[in-house]
């Protein structure tokens, strides 16, 4: 006598029936330690990402204070030899550098 092909619906039971609660408990706490290594691993990028910023905001600052002390000699003393006008320069360009480097905060609305 033939064997009847199971139904769909007969598969999808006897997929359920294999299934245990200890089956059930085991995935469900892998599933939670996976979260759990997935909040601390966030929470390692979130620390990384503000001590990243932190030294940007000051590389920025120190650069920011060199152009103005810059600034204030040239205009205190009048002329300036050559040499400082480079110096000038150098510590512009590595400010425009480093600002072009960060991407602009997005506007807020």
């Amino acid at each position: 006598m033939p064997q009847e092909k199971p139904t769909f619906w007969k598969q999808i039971k006897s997929c359920f029936q294999r299934v245990s609660n200890k089956d059930l408990d085991k995935k469900l706490d892998q599933i939670i330690m996976n979260q759990a290594e997935l909040t601390v691993g966030l929470k390692t990028i979130q620390t990384q990402v503000g001590k990243v910023a932190k030294e940007q905001s000051d590389r920025f600052d120190v650069l920011s204070k060199e152009i103005q002390d810059l600034k204030d000699i040239i205009n205190a003393g009048g002329d300036v030899t050559p040499e400082v006008t480079q110096a000038f320069a150098d510590v512009q360009t590595a400010l425009q550098s480093l600002d072009d480097s960060i991407p602009d905060a997005p506007p807020t609305t």
